[in-house]
Parts: structure tokens; sequence; C-alpha cells
């Protein structure tokens, strides 16, 4: 469907702070049911956005319906459980009717056509690492060989981040409540709903607007009708990366893999037509996979060249799998879905120097395709074992150095570091978050950078680590936390 195709799938641990705006008390469920409902074309688009494999995995959580599903497991079921166990379900009801989870999304695909300065990560800590690999993946995919034709256009879409944290934003949340919501008390306007949203979230969900549940999903976005093709990666998709300690390799397979639905797109590859809509979805998004794995791996994309490496981006795709075969929005197996990248992987190390146009690796992806989803070792199996030989030149795993083997260096490009000081300087209180200190405070040594914590007074150290394509932080909290100085 050209309809935003979802590509991927977390506990926030920090909180943002409390806005200024809520009201003292929570609305009621009937406050809502009583004022608003969701227009009948969002509607509709709400349970389309719901077909997705882990959205649909949430709803069962929130209406408490998961059932089992035998010889496979959702490798999501624990993170969606522990993200949602602490929440009234009368709450999750709420939001399930009322689409308040989506509100991020539709903020993104809808109304946001800027992406000017946009930050990647609740904390912009992968901004750097997606940044580079879009320009990277960009290069490649325009230098696909087209056998004469017209090369593809692989600059003309937005890449936006998706952020709980633009609920806070009255600037970016009440155009998106006029374009989800209908008022039907004549009461209230706008301005009002979005109190009632800010109220409702801050009071009941832990980690405010950074909980998971509002930012859980990453899309490649064609509307058909002119408008801005999109890539949206949600917070979400990066904090539960995180909690599968895939962090390292997580953020590339995500951008690649839209990233691949978008040349898809551009080359007109659709669905087929003859086949039952799940199993239409598990073939494009399983294509999707292999491109991905296709760019990272080869010599003129991603150059990951080490077998431990590729392993790590086949888990990475296989945290995202689902077991549910007969949902609309069926995105393959865990294990099918590490097949099909695996699959991009030997296909690079295949092409040599060229770069295969998306055409002819859907046909040849088609002949496997079978193959693929009966997980047989012919196409499943890496075409070489694990530590050399894979296209491209070795690249460090995290903690590695050349000293160790490998022949290139990952890029050393820097955030925009602004020196933060202390947390005696900068404390950590809400008037200090609500003046924007600490927030995205980046330290000057390049090394780390400050975070508030989710109790006033506690900081966070984020060190700066290296990734394929840039730099990332990852978070530790800062022991000894003097509460009073709001220092360490």
């Amino acid at each position: 469907m050209k309809l935003p195709v979802s590509a991927l799938v977390m506990c926030s641990a920090i909180f943002t702070g409390r806005s200024e705006l809520v009201k003292d008390e929570a609305p009621s469920i009937q406050d809502f049911r009583g004022s608003i409902k969701l227009r009948p074309e969002v509607a509709s688009q709400v349970q389309e956005f719901r077909q997705t494999p882990w959205s649909q995995y949430l709803t069962n959580v929130l209406n408490n319906t998961v059932g089992d599903v035998d010889a496979c497991k959702d490798p999501f079921e624990e993170f969606f459980t522990i993200m949602v166990q602490n929440i009234d379900p009368a709450v999750l009801k709420s939001v399930t009717e009322f689409g308040i989870d989506q509100i991020p999304l539709y903020y993104s695909l809808l109304v946001n056509n800027n992406d000017s300065g946009e930050y990647f990560g609740t904390f912009a800590e992968e901004t750097t690492e997606i940044l580079l690999a879009n320009d990277a993946l960009e290069i490649f995919w325009g230098s696909a060989d087209d056998d004469g034709g017209s090369a593809l256009i692989t600059n003309n879409f937005l890449l936006l981040g998706m952020h709980g944290a633009d609920m806070k934003d009255r600037d970016k949340l009440i155009p998106t409540l006029e374009l989800m919501y209908d008022l039907t008390d004549d009461n209230i306007t706008y301005y009002d709903l979005a109190g009632m949203i800010e109220a409702f979230v801050v009071d009941n969900f832990p980690h405010e607007y950074d909980n998971p549940i509002f930012t859980f999903n990453a899309y490649a976005y064609s509307p058909g009708d002119g408008g801005d093709e999109k890539i949206v990666i949600g917070d979400g998709i990066m904090e539960y990366m995180q909690f599968k300690n895939l962090g390292y390799d997580g953020p590339e397979v995500i951008l690649s893999h839209e990233f691949g639905h978008q040349m898809q797109f551009e080359a007109g590859i659709d669905y087929l037509g003859t086949l039952p809509a799940p199993l239409e979805t598990r073939r494009f998004e399983l294509m999707a996979d292999a491109f991905s794995g296709y760019f990272l791996a080869h010599r003129q994309g991603g150059n990951i060249g080490d077998g431990n490496r590729v392993l790590g981006l086949s888990e990475a795709i296989s945290a995202v799998g689902d077991c549910d075969a007969e949902n609309d929005g069926h995105h393959g197996t865990p294990r099918q879905r590490k097949c099909a990248l695996t699959w991009g992987v030997n296909m690079a190390a295949e092409s040599g120097e060229e770069v295969l146009h998306p055409d002819e690796l859907q046909l040849l992806f088609d002949e496997d395709l079978d193959r693929i989803i009966n997980l047989e070792n012919s196409v499943c199996q890496l075409s070489i074992g694990a530590g050399g030989g894979l296209p491209g030149d070795n690249r460090a795993a995290p903690g590695g150095s050349e000293e160790e083997g490998t022949t290139a260096t990952p890029i050393h490009s820097q955030p925009n570091l602004r020196p933060c000081g202390s947390c005696e300087e900068n404390p950590c209180t809400w008037e200090a978050i609500s003046a924007g200190k600490f927030y995205h405070q980046h330290c000057s040594t390049h090394t780390k950078f400050l975070q508030c914590g989710p109790v006033e007074g506690m900081c966070y150290e984020m060190t700066v680590r290296l990734g394929q394509f840039g730099v990332r932080g990852s978070r530790h909290a800062l022991p000894n936390i003097d509460s009073d100085k709001g220092g360490a």
C-alpha cells in the first residue's frame, strides 16, 4: 500500500520535566468522550496505522488480548509489557479509543514539513549517526546502475524524527489536534483540548511525553498526491534497540530499511496484487530488509565487512520481526527478517563494485523469496563465515581499533557541542529544564554530555562513542548525586 508503509519498531530512563501548561488534574475518560471524537477519516487511518505488528501487539496489550503463538515469540513482547505495566488499564483504553498514541505520528506525517534542525533519539544522541548514514544512502542508491535510464532520485524526501516531546509545544500540538479531532462540546476550544491532552499525558504516563508508547514506530511515507515524501523515525525505536542491547547497529538498520522503501517507491516497485494482504506486506517488507543488508555490506555503501558486525545487523532486524502471520501488517518472523537481510549482504558480495538498481534487486529477490520464507540455508547463511572475507574492509565493533585488525576508520564527526559546565552550574531543576538548560546540552570535552534525570536534582552522564557513520551517546547514571546541589 502506498499510504505510510511502516518498516520497524524502550523504556526511556529520563524525564524531561513537567510541562508548565498542564492542568492540575488529569481529565477523566469521560471528559474526552464528551468533548471530542476522531474525525471519520482519521479513525480509519488510525486503524491502518495499527496494522503494523508492533502497533497491533501494543493494542492487544492495552486491551489485554495478547495470545501465544506456537514456535514463534514476538521479540518486543517483554518490552511492551514493561512499558505499560504501571499504567491504569482504563487510561490505556482511552489511549486506543481516542488515538492519543498516534498524535506524534500525525504531527510528523501530516503537519511537519520542515526537517531543518531535526534530531534523532530522545536526547539527540543518534543525530549525527543518522544524518551521515542518510548522506551515504543518497549517494549509494543514486549511483545504482540504471542501464542507461534515468538515475534514481534519492534526496527528494524529508527525514524527520518522531518525538513525544512535540506534544509539549502547542504550536505543533494544536494544528495536529485540529486535523485529528472534531469538537463535540461547544464550550471547549482546541487550545483547551491541548491542555487536556497535556494533563492526561503528564499525570498518567511514566516518563510523560518521552514514554515510548507515543513514538514506537518508523515509517516511509509516500502520499501519492504531490505532498512531501518522508522518512519518520520514532524515538521509541531507538530506545527499544537500546533495551535489546542493539544500540550500535539498530539505527543504521532502521534507516536503511526505510530508505529501501523509498527506493521501492521511486523505482515503482509495488505489491503484486495477487496475494492475501499479509503475504503482500511480508514480501514488500522483507525486500526492504534485503535492500538494507545490500547497502550496509556493499563496498560502495556502509562497507561493513566484519562477519560479526553483520551478525549484529541481522540481530537488529530480527528484533523487529513478528509472529502474527495473519495480520495485514505482517512484516515477517524474526528469522525470516534476519534471512532477508543476510540475502542482501550476500548479494553485495556478489556485486563487487557495481550497485544494482532496485528493479534488478527485486527480480533477484523474488526468485529467492520462497527460499527466504522457508529459511533455506542456501540463502539464509552468510556466504562466508563470521570474521572475514565479506564485502568491504573490516571496521571495528564497539571498542575495536585498527591494531585489532581494522583496516578502515569510521568517520570521526562530532555533533554540535556546546559548553554545559557541571551539574552545579546548571542544576537539574524543573526551572532549569524549562529554561532549556541541560536538555540537549553537550559538554565541550567531546567525550560526554550531561542530561537531567527522572528525579529533580539528578544528573546523567551520556558518553559519546563512535558509530559506523558518526558518533552517538549512551546513558549512564552518575553515582553519588547531591540532590541539594544538583551536581556530581
